[in-house]
């Protein structure tokens, strides 16, 4: 189950939300390329946090689940949560860096 979640993208869903809510910025909202990425990724920073720190708390139990399945499974866990934080770190300051003054990435 945990080798599907990060199979099927779940780390890179957080950058692909901040993009689509730059790209309404942009487009819907008519803001230049700058204040797009500005806008559009503050818009979002609250309710992207939140969902990475709802699925953060709902793994975190099985780290200390005890035992064998605490062996067997804690280094995973441990490996999902740590991708889940980088893809948080990931989506906020990536779009910042790999917008142009004149198009995004």
């Amino acid at each position: 189950n945990i080798r599907l979640s990060l199979d099927s993208n779940l780390p890179l869903e957080r950058s692909r939300e901040v993009m689509e809510n730059i790209e309404r910025h942009y487009r819907e909202l008519k803001r230049d390329i700058e204040s797009a990425v500005y806008g559009g990724t503050e818009e979002i920073m609250f309710a992207d946090l939140s969902g990475t720190l709802t699925t953060m708390i709902a793994l975190a139990p099985m780290l200390f689940i005890g035992g064998y399945p605490e062996t067997v499974f804690a280094p995973l866990v441990g490996t999902l949560l740590l991708a889940l934080v980088a893809s948080y770190i990931i989506s906020i300051v990536s779009l910042y860096i790999l917008h142009n003054n004149d198009r995004i990435i």
